[in-house]
């Protein structure tokens, strides 16, 4: 590996709370204005989550020390000893005392439908500022945060000529069409599932053809469908990988992120790279939570020649 990987995004505790009752026997339609209820809650989970966290845990499986770039709070410490022993740089965090860590709090109701509550944790914009002093950065990819800080890391990135992916994930919902086009042209490579796809597309108008004349690499992942891969020439349709049972989808796009990371780095054409991605997001839908997963390097490639 040239330089280092950076992975920029948000470091949360993930709180799931199971519910005993179904959402639609408590929420009436009608009444939806004046909303008053209480749900009984049968187990509480507490994970590590938060999609920067997720990326650069799946990188270290990957055999890289990815540097962590995010905010966190006065309740770090559990979290702060998991990526230590998960060989995850942390060193660059913003550390804030008067805020807590962001936290996604779950609620999974008893037919599995879900309502998320999520908290930034800091605000802080001008802590991005820390990527001008890492220095030899090969790669780096700026995943959903708090919306100003990811426009800062691609403000940063174009000024100091630092190569990264954009994925937008979650807070494309957020972004105008100026920042999505400002983000995705300075960018290696864009990723995003099918509906945020639609999303960007729906903002900023045009086509497949003219998003690519915007960034290099265009990868839209689709669940069990596997994911689509296109650059100016080629356009790939790629298989999932085969999965032994699926538990939780939710680190999926993550792992996959780390698996398309290593590719690129590896200098590997985008087929296999893609058909990797696949593996490692395999690894994650087989276990519940976005980090409770492990692979060795061996594994994971014998695991690659079984898939395909």
């Amino acid at each position: 590996m040239k330089g280092k990987i950076v992975v920029a995004g948000s470091v949360a505790y993930d709180r799931i709370n199971n519910l005993s009752a179904a959402f639609e026997e408590k929420i009436l339609p009608d009444k939806i204005h004046k909303l008053n209820v209480a749900f009984g809650v049968r187990s509480v989970k507490e994970d590590f989550g938060g999609t920067g966290g997720n990326i650069a845990y799946n990188l270290s499986l990957l055999g890289f020390k990815p540097i962590l770039l995010g905010c966190v709070g006065y309740d770090f410490q559990k979290y702060e000893e998991w990526l230590n022993k998960s060989n995850v740089d942390i060193s660059k965090l913003g550390r804030f005392f008067d805020c807590v860590t962001a936290v996604a709090n779950i609620n999974t109701d008893r037919n599995n439908n879900q309502i998320t509550f999520f908290f930034h944790g800091s605000r802080d914009v001008q802590y991005c500022d820390i990527l001008r002093d890492v220095k030899n950065v090969e790669l780096m990819i700026i995943s959903p945060d708090y919306y100003p800080r990811m426009m800062r890391y691609v403000e940063l990135c174009q000024e100091l000529g630092v190569s990264y992916i954009f994925d937008p994930g979650q807070a494309v919902g957020s972004m105008n069409r100026d920042d999505l086009k400002k983000a995705i042209s300075g960018s290696r490579m864009l990723i995003c599932n099918e509906y945020e796809y639609f999303v960007i597309m729906r903002e900023i108008g045009g086509n497949l053809k003219s998003l690519l004349s915007m960034t290099d690499i265009f990868v839209c992942t689709k669940g069990s469908h596997g994911s689509e891969i296109a650059t100016k020439d080629r356009v790939f349709i790629l298989p999932c990988a085969k999965v032994d049972k699926v538990l939780d989808p939710t680190g999926a796009g993550d792992a996959y992120r780390a698996g398309f990371i290593k590719g690129l780095i590896e200098g590997w054409d985008l087929s296999r790279t893609g058909r990797f991605a696949g593996v490692a997001s395999a690894y994650a839908v087989e276990q519940y939570g976005t980090q409770n997963h492990h692979f060795s390097m061996k594994e994971i490639k014998e695991r690659y020649k079984n898939s395909y």
